[in-house]
């Protein structure tokens, strides 16, 4: 089962105490009615927060789906947001948030949690294809700040559950000037012409719709617990530390992210010897044992 972005913000709001749960008794695309909170707030009073459908009777859509309050109707308990894709029903569950924790912000948050977990093992077969005539390929931008770990070249193209890819040993990654394209040149010309499968080391993509999916290499405890202490040293930092509780909510946050590092460690391919180099004799490329 995939964990998107819509759940992380569900599970690190719940662990900061900002989400409130609770079941719609009616709605449409653009509303949330919920008899069981009416006369319980001020009109207005969760504008502007964040509102989301984490489950509904059926499993269908708008489960999962997020949106931000533009109003809040007390007397009824009626939710008001842009367009979900279908409506809200009696029995979907749903949560909402104070505009302390707004919608872009939480997203904003998210994304700078999984960053600073550092870069993880990721795979890209679709940018490349080799060429028997061709040695010199260009980097995609997404891994081109760091050397590859590794790349193998698919030597059967016509069964996609066998793709028999083959480690290509012998290459050098020459870096690039600022905003070009850096290249990786093969010793050899490849001898056959499927698709170059590059592994390489890269910060989490950014993630900005409700079902976007956190990379499985991170466990969604790694990625509570470090959007957590991002969310709460965003919340520090903005109230310069004012608040006694806070400063040890954060401090606890970020004990509990150093464990979560060691409990759930993410997945870090290994580099591959590469036998070809170039270049002048006494210089050093990155993956060398011997530098020359």
């Amino acid at each position: 089962m995939t964990y998107t972005l819509s759940d992380l913000l569900v599970d690190a709001l719940t662990d900061l105490g900002g989400i409130n749960i609770s079941e719609a008794t009616g709605g449409s695309s653009t509303t949330v009615v919920d008899t069981a909170i009416a006369n319980s707030g001020d009109d207005g009073s969760w504008k502007n927060g964040l509102i989301v459908v984490t489950q509904t009777t059926d499993g269908e859509a708008p489960e999962g789906e997020f949106k931000t309050t533009t109003a809040f109707t007390g007397s009824s308990g009626t939710f008001t947001f842009y367009a979900m894709t279908a409506a809200v029903e009696d029995g979907d569950i749903y949560g909402y948030t104070s505009p302390q924790w707004q919608l872009q912000q939480m997203i904003q948050i998210a994304n700078r949690g999984l960053s600073n977990l550092g870069t993880i093992g990721q795979v890209d077969n679709t940018t490349l294809d080799a060429a028997t005539d061709k040695t010199e390929y260009s980097t995609a931008v997404a891994w081109q700040r760091t050397p590859p770990m590794r790349i193998q070249v698919q030597t059967n193209t016509t069964n996609s559950d066998d793709n028999a890819w083959v480690d290509i040993v012998e290459w050098q990654y020459v870096p690039a000037a600022a905003g070009e394209q850096g290249k990786i040149i093969l010793a050899l010309q490849p001898e056959y012409t499927g698709d170059l499968q590059i592994w390489y080391l890269a910060r989490h993509p950014k993630l900005t719709n409700f079902d976007d999916v956190i990379h499985e290499s991170i466990s969604p405890e790694l990625a509570v617990a470090s959007t957590v202490e991002a969310a709460l040293r965003w919340l520090n930092t903005r109230n310069r530390g004012g608040e006694d509780f806070m400063l040890q909510r954060w401090n606890d946050a970020k004990v509990a992210l150093n464990e979560a590092r060691v409990r759930y460690p993410t997945y870090r391919p290994i580099r591959r010897t590469k036998l070809f180099t170039i270049g002048d004799e006494g210089a050093s490329y990155p993956g060398d044992r011997n530098p020359r």
